[in-house]
C-alpha cells in the first residue's frame, strides 16, 4: 500500500487498504542480491544486511517466518539495516527493499533462491 502499512495472511484473503484491493507480493528474480551476514548471540540469530538505507533506496521491513510464526522486523531511511530474530531453524527470510521488491533467503544461514528454484527440505 502507498500508506506504508504492511499486512500479513497465513492464507487466502481478501485485503483491502487505502480504499483499495491489494494483490500479493511476488518474490521478484532481482538482479540485486542483498548480501547478508548472520551471527548467533545468545538465542537470536543477529542480521545485517549489506544494503542502502537512503529515503530514496532502502529495506522497509524483513520477516522470518517458520510453519505458524512470523517474526516481523519494520526498518526505516538512515536506520541501521540490522535485526534481531529468536533462532529457530529451518524458516525462511523474507526481505523488501522498496527499489527492488521481495526477496526470499532459506537454508543454511538464509541463502538466496530465485523464484523459480525449489524448496528442499
Amino acid at each position: 500500500p502507498t500508506c506504508g502499512n504492511i499486512s500479513v495472511s497465513t492464507g487466502s484473503a481478501s485485503i483491502f487498504c487505502c480504499g483499495r484491493k491489494l494483490e500479493p507480493i511476488l518474490p521478484m528474480d532481482s538482479p540485486e542480491v542483498i548480501k547478508i551476514t548472520v551471527e548467533e548471540i545468545d538465542t537470536d540469530y543477529f542480521v545485517t544486511f549489506d544494503h542502502p538505507m537512503t529515503k530514496e533506496h532502502y529495506i522497509s521491513f524483513v520477516a522470518y517466518v517458520k510453519s505458524d510464526k512470523v517474526f516481523l522486523n519494520r526498518l526505516y531511511p538512515e536506520q541501521s539495516p540490522t535485526c534481531r530474530f529468536p533462532i529457530t531453524k529451518g524458516g525462511k527470510l523474507y526481505v523488501y527493499c522498496i527499489k527492488h521488491g521481495i526477496m526470499i533467503y532459506w537454508g543454511g544461514y538464509f541463502d538466496y533462491r530465485k523464484r523459480n528454484e525449489r524448496i528442499s527440505n
